[in-house]
C-alpha cells in the first residue's frame, strides 16, 4: 500500500508531515450519489456553490459542467469567464455568507474613504457596458455580525427592497453600526431588526 504524505503545520507553526497508509478519506459530500448532490446544489446560493467548487476538484468540475445549476442559483450574475468565480456573485443570502464574503474579498476594497467595496461584475448592463456593484457593504457586514452575536434578528423571507423596521438597540456599538447605510445588492441590513 502506498503511503501519502501531506504537509501539516502544528500549533507552533513548524511544518511536519501527516502520513496516510491509504488515501485520505474523501469528502462526505462526495460519498453521496451524483443525483443527490445535484438536488443539494439546486438549493444552494451562488456563493455557497463557489465555496463548494473551491473545496474539491470533483465538485468544481461537476458545478461548472452543469450551467443551469449556477445560473438559477440565488445571487448569481453572468461574468466573462465560464467557470464559477467571485465575479459571478451578485449578492449573498444570509448574514453568515455576508461575513465570509466580506472577509474573503477584503483585498478588493478601496483604500479611500469607501470601505464597503466588495464588487461583482455585471456584463448584462444596458449597452453591454461593464458595470460594478457592491455585493456586501459595510452596513450589511456590521448588521450580520450583530445577528450572529444575538443583537439582531434576520428575516430571510422579507424582500430586500421592502426592508423591515425595528426598534433601536440599547448597545452603543450597534447604534453606530445601524447608522451605516446599506448600499449593496444583498440588502442584509434591510432585513435585520435589532433587539434591545
Amino acid at each position: 500500500m502506498l503511503e501519502q504524505q501531506l504537509p501539516l503545520y502544528n500549533q507552533a507553526g513548524s511544518l511536519s508531515a501527516l502520513t496516510f497508509s491509504s488515501p485520505p478519506p474523501s469528502s462526505p459530500l462526495l460519498r453521496l450519489p451524483v443525483e443527490l448532490r445535484l438536488i443539494i446544489y439546486r438549493s444552494c446560493s451562488a456563493f455557497t456553490l463557489l465555496q463548494l467548487s473551491q473545496s474539491h476538484p470533483t465538485l468544481r468540475t461537476e458545478l461548472n459542467s452543469i450551467p443551469d445549476i449556477l445560473t438559477t442559483s440565488y445571487g448569481y450574475t453572468p461574468a466573462p469567464l465560464h467557470q464559477l468565480s467571485f465575479r459571478n456573485i451578485e449578492k449573498v443570502a444570509s448574514p453568515l455568507e455576508a461575513i465570509l464574503f466580506y472577509h474573503q474579498r477584503e483585498w478588493t476594497r478601496a483604500s479611500s474613504s469607501e470601505e464597503s467595496e466588495a464588487y461583482y461584475y455585471n456584463g448584462d448592463s444596458p449597452g453591454h457596458r461593464r458595470s460594478i456593484g457592491v455585493v456586501v457593504c459595510r452596513g450589511c457586514y456590521y448588521a450580520s455580525i450583530d445577528v450572529l452575536e444575538g443583537r439582531g434578528t434576520f428575516y430571510e423571507d422579507v424582500k430586500v427592497w421592502e426592508g423591515v423596521w425595528g426598534g433601536l438597540s440599547r448597545f452603543e456599538r450597534s447604534w453606530e453600526r445601524m447608522s451605516v447605510p446599506c448600499g449593496c445588492a444583498s440588502g442584509i441590513k434591510r432585513r435585520v431588526v435589532w433587539v434591545g
